[in-house]
């Protein structure tokens, strides 16, 4: 996916690795350990572009398009933190000509209810 514009790269997201620490009572946990955060570009999707997407892996999915150099290379196994929102990463794909912009796509995370306690 071509900017044309990189002012439209307007989003500030962070890519993150997910840690396993134990609490102070003993009790492992997650968190994300920020990498690195950049300017991204988040291009709406047409509405047969959603249409084609329903029953499928990218249904749900988000695309960031971010510089292809960054401080650190993106990969797999990170996440995307952007607005109190947890994206995984399904699918890098580099600018193998231009060596420009990098296109990921990613879907956010399910977030898990809370249990009321009375």
């Amino acid at each position: 996916m071509a900017i044309t514009d990189p002012s439209k790269m307007n989003e500030r997201i962070s890519f993150a690795r997910p840690q396993e620490k134990k609490n102070s009572h003993g009790v492992a946990e997650t968190t994300d350990q920020v990498i690195f955060s950049c300017w991204a570009a988040m291009p709406k999707k047409f509405l047969n572009e959603v249409k084609a997407s329903i029953g499928t892996v990218l249904e749900d999915s988000v695309t960031f398009v971010i510089r292809q150099y960054q401080k650190e290379q993106v990969e797999n196994d990170m996440v995307i933190l952007h607005k109190n929102v947890r994206y995984a990463i399904e699918k890098i794909n580099p600018d193998t000509d231009d060596k420009t912009y990098m296109t990921i796509i990613a879907k956010a995370e399910k977030v898990k209810a809370a249990k009321n306690v009375d």
